[in-house]
């Protein structure tokens, strides 16, 4: 409020008129002219300092930002299927558009972390004289080896870990848990450097044992939802105009009666491959009742 005192004259002689003396409003003017210049001039250097490059804090920690690798990532082509985790919502390719991979010594010591817990998981399920294996601890270890080897971008090693992470989960009926180390494992699978025959096999084989996993739980939609990712997983990088595998398309089949029961099912008649789960076996053909509406 200092600065609005100093020109009352000339702010009086602004709202009512020139009722003040020509020496208060040229004074008042004089001020009025004066301020922005020395506004400018002291704006300058923070808009100088405000342009010039600042070094990122991220790279003097350890960490440097890179783009998600090309060879990893699957091609953009129009005539090619995508992986399921980019049909079903486009997870991999968000999470992969920018990734913070620690190096230098930060990479080092993460690294030696991962392998400690690794050593710890591996003690946890060893057996001796006095003590018996532990999955559960086992499983935590590692799940926080697999961590440690996603912030080195160790997209191998963070696969297998959580591979041994979900498996020792399913034993103990952590099927929600595994199910996610699974889907985790089967995302890496798909963006890893494996041959693309590979990479189909093991996305199929990880999505069917999270499905597995959600139907141990009683959840049928998240099994369904796997069991067509991992159908999905066997087309991946095919040509759009091709036939769709039979084995793919009973699985996908095979989902849909899992979210909907044939008997629910009004467009069941529209199943080529595969057996219901309701239909019987030792069913008289000739019997009407037991034939599909």
């Amino acid at each position: 409020m200092s600065h609005y005192k100093r020109d009352q004259a000339s702010n009086r002689d602004a709202l009512f008129g020139g009722a003040g003396s020509s020496s208060s409003s040229s004074s008042g003017g004089e001020g009025r002219k004066a301020r922005p210049s020395s506004t400018r001039s002291a704006a300058s250097p923070t808009s100088a300092a405000a342009a010039a490059p600042r070094p990122s804090p991220r790279n003097n920690a350890g960490i440097r930002s890179t783009l998600g690798s090309t060879s990893n990532t699957p091609v953009n082509d129009p005539q090619i299927t995508p992986g399921p985790s980019e049909i079903f919502g486009g997870k991999i390719a968000s999470r992969n558009r920018m990734v913070s991979i620690l190096n230098g010594q930060a990479k080092i010591d993460k690294m030696a972390e991962a392998e400690d817990n690794r050593l710890k998981a591996k003690q946890a399920m060893t057996r001796g004289i006095f003590s018996k294996p532990d999955p559960i601890s086992a499983a935590n270890f590692y799940k926080r080896a697999a961590d440690a080897y996603k912030a080195c971008g160790e997209n191998r090693l963070e696969r297998l870990h959580r591979i041994a992470s979900g498996d020792l989960q399913m034993g103990q009926d952590a099927y929600a848990t595994a199910a996610a180390e699974y889907t985790r494992a089967a995302e890496l699978a798909e963006i890893s450097d494996e041959t693309l025959p590979r990479k189909r096999q093991e996305c199929h084989k990880l999505h069917s044992d999270a499905a597995t996993a959600w139907a141990n739980m009683g959840e049928k939609g998240r099994s369904a939802e796997s069991t067509v990712k991992a159908a999905f997983g066997l087309i991946m990088g095919q040509d759009l105009t091709a036939a769709i595998d039979k084995k793919a398309l009973a699985r996908i089949e095979e989902s849909i009666e899992t979210f909907v029961p044939d008997p629910l099912n009004r467009k069941r008649n529209y199943r080529r491959n595969g057996i219901s789960a309701y239909d019987d076996p030792n069913a008289d053909p000739y019997d009407k009742s037991a034939l599909r509406n």
